[in-house]
């Protein structure tokens, strides 16, 4: 049968291990993110902390669906997510160029912003009157951690550029934006449970001697 010194040390245990896993993720989050408008795309590297205002999206490439499945009852797909890629552009007297792109994965409350960012790139990309400027007004912000594309992804944006070779054009990573209310709130309750079971092992085990 369980005691209370059981509970005490599982709980201190589990509090430490959950707090532990936490710290990677909250050390990466605590950093000042790269400000990717004033940074050159080529230069990001894999777990960079990112903050991007997006003023003008590419495109869609992709999108991510997830099947709800209810009382053993298989409903619609429904976007979990959208994969847009967000231009670097350099300008000049002559002429305005892509450098690269980066594959941001939005989530589902965003997707009206960076498809508005699309459609405002391509009506200032293909006009030729001269009379509408460039995009710079941010339409929506997103900070995150750029990890490599898996080979899903890679294939699906090759897909999306045919037979165009990709590589040092589209940056190898998609920035993937965390759940900080997860980190911090999963951290905080491994912190208190730690604590609670130290305090109650400090308990059974001095002041029961004492």
């Amino acid at each position: 049968m369980y005691t209370w010194k059981d509970f005490a040390w599982v709980s201190l245990v589990c509090g430490i291990l959950m707090f532990a896993c936490k710290i990677p993720g909250m050390i990466q989050l605590l950093k000042t993110p790269i400000e990717a408008e004033t940074a050159d795309y080529a230069m990001l590297r894999e777990g960079d902390y990112v903050k991007l205002n997006v003023a003008a999206v590419y495109d869609c490439l992709m999108t991510e669906t997830t099947t709800e499945v209810k009382d053993g009852e298989i409903g619609a797909d429904q976007e979990s997510a959208r994969y847009y890629a967000v231009p670097s552009i350099r300008s000049n007297e002559v002429e305005d160029m892509i450098d690269h792109l980066l594959v941001v994965k939005a989530e589902p409350n965003q997707f009206a912003a960076f498809d508005r960012a699309s459609d405002r790139f391509y009506s200032w990309w293909n006009d030729t009157s001269g009379k509408i400027d460039r995009p710079e007004e941010t339409l929506v912000s997103v900070d995150g951690i750029l990890e490599p594309m898996t080979d899903i992804e890679r294939t699906y944006v090759q897909n999306y550029f045919e037979d165009q070779k990709i590589d040092g054009y589209v940056i190898p990573y998609v920035l993937h934006q965390p759940d900080k209310s997860s980190t911090f709130g999963l951290a905080g309750m491994g912190l208190l449970m730690a604590v609670i079971g130290g305090v109650m092992c400090v308990r059974t085990y001095v002041f029961k001697k004492v």
